[in-house]
């Protein structure tokens, strides 16, 4: 006699089959996106080190961190690290509204042309193009009410002028950069950059396994 239908054992087979393949599915997912994510920051972090470069080499220092020193813009808002970052190469206040009349006093004192409008002025930095000119929606967010740049998983992006800021500032707390053995920083002749990567947590020490740091962005 033919028989009809399924047993359970068959049935439980066949679900813990779909289980299986949903689980592997979803593992594959995650692993895509995390690697979607990690490739955006590093694209992100390459322009940026190309407009600190481009920077550096108009004034022949790397933009003011906010950690050093005190860094705000023409609107008064303080900025540091990521914020600051956009203010000088990007042109944003911390609002995130483009820099129509470039009037920051760094550039005025470090500019070697004699400008009076802020039309000439603007004009006088770089031909009028910001460092950083070709940013994306999803690189910039409001962060604590600054706008900053972003990684792949939406946390400010970590900037630190080693060459020309100090190692720290009692006035403004210590800089965000987490130190080697002995204390030795990262890239001690110029800056650091980095992401904190997808638990978004500072190392203790030494980097943190999934940072993401100017070795990787200049690879």
């Amino acid at each position: 006699m033919r028989r009809l239908g399924f047993t359970l054992i068959e049935v439980m087979t066949v679900i813990s089959i779909i289980l299986v393949l949903a689980i592997t599915l979803v593992v594959a997912i995650v692993g895509l996106q995390s690697i979607a994510r990690k490739k955006a920051t590093v694209s992100l972090m390459k322009r940026i080190e190309l407009g600190l470069q481009s920077y550096y080499g108009h004034f022949n220092a790397y933009p003011p961190d906010g950690h050093s020193e005190t860094v705000t813009d023409a609107n008064g808002n303080d900025l540091s690290g990521s914020s600051a970052l956009l203010y000088y190469l990007a042109w944003k206040y911390a609002d995130g509204k483009t820099i129509t009349d470039f009037i920051l006093e760094e550039v005025r004192k470090r500019s070697a042309a004699t400008v009076s409008s802020g039309k000439e002025r603007l004009m006088a930095v770089n031909g009028g193009v910001p460092y950083l000119p070709e940013l994306r929606g999803k690189d910039i967010r409001i962060v604590d009410g600054r706008a900053c740049l972003i990684d792949g998983w939406g946390k400010p992006i970590q900037y630190d002028n080693i060459l020309n800021g100090g190692m720290d500032s009692s006035a403004r707390g210590p800089d965000p950069r987490e130190l080697r053995n002995g204390g030795e920083p990262f890239h001690l002749e110029s800056y650091d950059l980095w992401s904190h990567g997808k638990d978004g947590v500072k190392p203790k020490g030494q980097t943190a396994e999934d940072d993401i740091t100017r070795k990787e962005a200049s690879e």
